[in-house]
């Protein structure tokens, strides 16, 4: 039983333990390789909550832990490889929204670890700071594997976007149940539009559009109208 007890929290440390590496390669020159990582932390925070409810063994003490752990990888690491891929005379500028961020970041993990609705698990208040990490780091893939040049006015809004949508009451589906409401027809779309970009040599686009993706139609209210044509009931 104990051992079932730390199968969640030591899947929890793995994510933990990706942020910790991604701000190594971070300074050190590997923000690519730190970016990678932190989409690794992204799935072992999708599945250490599931294993606990599936092992019934969710806890106080493991809620904390994966907000710690969900601040280090999602907050400080993105923070970190940002700023590292900035060109020294943009770092002032930067800086200031990277604050933001990491700011209205801890304050969503806050309001999400005290609010008991947001853990019924039918929706998420303000968009959840991995999706913004995923925003900000799928930004920085595109721009290393496409060599674009690096724009400091886009980086900072960016930073300005995820930084409001993260501590704003907009309603937002969990990435899973989202996909449970969009049409079939719409899946197989999708599909077909990421095996073109895979088959072209554009994989790396594919997380960036992802993400902005989910960080426009995960609000609840567009989904409900557009695809529904109503509103559905919150539950």
């Amino acid at each position: 039983m104990v051992y079932k007890t730390l199968i969640p929290n030591i899947i929890t440390i793995g994510n933990m333990v990706c942020g910790l590496a991604a701000i190594a390669f971070g300074v050190s020159g590997g923000a690519l390789l730190g970016a990678y990582l932190i989409f690794l932390g992204m799935i072992l925070d999708f599945f250490d909550g599931k294993v606990a409810r599936l092992t019934n063994t969710v806890s106080p003490f493991g809620a904390y832990l994966d907000s710690v752990t969900d601040i280090i990888t999602f907050g400080i690491a993105p923070v970190v490889l940002v700023f590292m891929i900035t060109p020294l005379k943009y770092r002032f500028v930067i800086s200031s929204f990277l604050l933001i961020y990491a700011v209205c970041g801890a304050f969503r993990l806050i309001r999400f670890t005290r609010d008991v609705h947001a853990k019924k698990g039918e929706m998420f208040t303000g968009m959840p700071i991995p999706a913004a990490a995923g925003v900000l780091m799928s930004s920085l893939v595109l721009y290393q594997h496409s060599h674009l040049s690096y724009s400091y006015v886009w980086m900072s809004v960016f930073l300005l976007g995820n930084s409001a949508l993260m501590i704003s009451r907009l309603p937002y589906f969990h990435f899973a149940k989202l996909m449970d409401r969009v049409p079939f027809g719409s899946k197989v779309g999708a599909g077909i539009g990421m095996a073109l970009f895979i088959g072209f040599g554009y994989y790396y686009a594919i997380f960036f559009l992802l993400f902005s993706l989910y960080a426009v139609f995960g609000i609840q209210w567009p989904v409900r109208q557009f695809f529904f044509g109503k509103l559905l009931p919150n539950r």
